[in-house]
């Protein structure tokens, strides 16, 4: 640690003392007070100017004394000469350190204001370079400034290229005595300066550093014209620089009349540049702000496309589209939460409770086969500011137009699978309608040939039996002949037997679904060779002839199906009635059927089986594995 002058000004004291102690001492003629000078020379190292001329006039005094107190000798002359030459050589040897010291005292000067430059440089590099927040660095740069060059106000401009370049003023200020400088800071933010104009206009035109030594004296100041008193005169200000473009402006006022100094002006150049990075670094914070809003949007407007493309989808008529898409367009607007959707269409409306016709709104046409139907609309309930469509942006506009395209798609679509289900619920009434009128036909016709056939051949078999009676004396011949024809009346009886049950077994009608599948399994056995196995858990309570029917001739195709193509060697079948439910399970142990067989729409057996049960609520599905057999599941509704 530097010792502190006080203590040197003692060491100086006590080699005063100790001189003119020695001067005392010394016979006459010895050193004659050139020793004094040694007083001077240590004088230097106090760095004091005061002290250096204080140190001089008393080593003159000391040698003085030392010349009064020697007179009286013999060579007083010579001692005389020796004194006024040592005088002139401590006031030449003070002189020399005056001229000394001060160079030091300017070079310390020097030095001192260009390390705190350098450390003000440095500050501003640390801040420029820290992760806080771009206002927190540039309200701290301005306050390290004013503190570096001892003025009170410092403020940031930013300029605005929109149109053309122009400063605006910001809020960011530093003010020691924010009352003092209140009238200076409403001129100047309620101020724009152009190119040119004013100090910042200057700064910004030839980007480069400028001062101003009093403002009132300015003629390019309008800012002293707009007040009697701003409170400020010095001035100066440079430019915040990214590249050659000028980003801002820093201006920095005193309240006294101040001369430019250059070195400040330097180094406020490169300060300038250094803060171009933090509102580089600012710009691009901002850039990327606006990008994520921008993604954000596009997110919204994507989500929005996908979730009514999905409602589109998962929705079975159009109608039912327009009822629900209130929730899924408002939340890609700006303000989904006071968005309203409207859709009329075909002359209907669609709108939540809550909506108003408002004055800011959009709408877009929906259209089918080129026709305009109804509108999309979008409105606000309340009043926003306008951008690009009224409160609407351009992207808004585009979506807009993209979802009523989409709409109108749909809505043509909808309604063409709607007419499409209508023709085929149409077909299947019409289908339902056939069947029923083909198993009246069938039971009609089934009875006629029971009633009638049948009792004509039995009546024929009787009639011929008599006459065989009659011949067996009178004409043997003509007997054989008759015994013949009651054996052909007796081959065709089960014929005409089998022929009513084909068409109608009244099995099913007189002892139900349950002995008819039983009957025909067994039928089927027989014929085919097949084994039959039958299984029911629970007989079905009451069943309609409609629905006994529609069973029974679905199972009848499947042993169809079975006995043509399966190569099955035993079938399985079980009957149940479960949760409203009647299920009948066909298994059979055969070939399989292909994939390609079951997709085939040319497949009419496998078709009618299906159409049979849909006209009942029910399905008929198929369960095949190659060389593993086939299940058939037959399921109608009991209601």
């Amino acid at each position: 640690m530097e010792p502190r002058p006080e203590f040197f000004k003692l060491l100086w004291g006590i080699l005063a003392v100790f001189l003119f102690g020695i001067d005392l001492v010394l016979p006459e003629g010895t050193i004659d007070g050139f020793f004094y000078v040694i007083l001077v020379l240590a004088a230097l190292r106090i760095r004091n100017k005061n002290f250096l001329i204080m140190a001089t006039l008393l080593a003159t005094l000391l040698n003085m004394i030392g010349f009064y107190l020697a007179l009286g000798g013999p060579n007083l002359y010579q001692e005389l000469l020796d004194r006024l030459g040592s005088t002139l050589t401590i006031w030449l040897v003070g002189w020399l350190c005056l001229i000394q010291q001060k160079s030091e005292d300017h070079a310390y000067q020097m030095l001192q204001r260009q390390s705190s430059f350098v450390q003000l440089h440095k500050d501003i590099a640390v801040a420029s370079n820290e992760t806080r927040a771009v206002d927190v660095t540039l309200q701290y740069c301005l306050k390290r400034i004013c503190h570096q060059a001892g003025w009170p106000v410092g403020h940031l401009y930013l300029v605005d290229a929109s149109t053309h370049p122009h400063l605006v003023s910001t809020t960011t200020w530093h003010l020691e005595n924010p009352q003092q400088f209140q009238t200076f800071r409403m001129v100047s933010e309620g101020t724009v300066f152009d190119s040119g104009i004013g100090l910042p206009g200057r700064v910004l035109a030839n980007g480069k550093p400028a001062w101003i030594i009093d403002v009132n004296k300015d003629p390019n100041f309008p800012r002293a014209r707009l007040s009697p008193d701003i409170g400020v005169k010095a001035g100066f200000a440079f430019p915040i620089l990214i590249g050659n473009e000028v980003a801002g402006i820093m201006e920095f006022f005193s309240p006294r009349a101040e001369p430019p100094n250059d070195d400040m002006l330097e180094v406020m150049g490169h300060i300038g540049t250094l803060l171009g990075r933090v509102l580089e670094r600012k710009r691009a914070e901002s850039e990327q702000e606006q990008l994520l809003s921008f993604l954000k949007e596009r997110v919204n407007e994507q989500t929005c496309l996908y979730n009514v493309a999905n409602l589109i989808a998962n929705t079975k008529t159009i109608r039912e589209v327009f009822n629900n898409l209130q929730s899924y367009i408002a939340p890609a607007w700006q303000f989904p939460d006071i968005t309203r959707v409207k859709v009329t269409f075909e002359g209907e409306e669609f709108a939540p409770s809550d909506f108003q016709d408002t004055a800011w709104s959009m709408s877009a046409p929906l259209t089918t086969h080129g026709v305009q139907q109804g509108s999309l609309v979008v409105c606000y309930l309340e009043e926003k500011p306008d951008l690009d469509e009224g409160p609407f942006r351009q992207e808004e506009r585009h979506l807009l137009d993209g979802l009523a395209y989409l709409l109108s798609v749909a809505a043509q679509r909808k309604l063409a699978e709607e007419e499409i289900e209508r023709s085929r619920q149409q077909l299947r009434s019409l289908y339902h309608k056939l069947e029923t009128v083909r198993e009246e036909e069938r039971s009609r016709i089934a009875r006629e040939i029971h009633d009638e056939m049948a009792q004509v051949l039995t009546t024929m078999k009787l009639e011929v039996a008599r006459l065989c009676k009659k011949l067996e004396a009178s004409n043997p011949d003509l007997k054989d002949n008759a015994e013949t024809v009651i054996e052909l009346i007796d081959q065709t009886l089960p014929t005409v037997k089998q022929l009513i049950h084909d068409l109608r077994p009244p099995i099913l009608d007189h002892f139900g679904l349950e002995e008819a599948i039983s009957w025909q399994g067994q039928e089927f056995e027989r014929l085919t060779g097949i084994s039959f196995d039958f299984d029911c858990d629970s007989e079905p309570e009451t069943l309609d002839k409609e629905r006994s029917t529609t069973l029974f001739r679905i199972f009848q195709e499947t042993l169809t199906n079975v006995a043509r193509h399966s190569k099955a060697e035993n079938v399985s079948v079980k009957l149940s009635d479960e949760d409203g439910m009647i299920s009948l399970n066909v298994q059979d142990d055969g070939v399989g059927i292909t994939p390609d067989r079951l997709k085939n729409g040319h497949s009419l057996g496998i078709l009618g089986m299906q159409e049979r049960a849909r006209v009942w609520g029910g399905s008929v599905d198929f369960v095949s594995k190659p060389n593993q057999g086939t299940l058939v599941s037959i399921n109608i509704s009991r209601n």
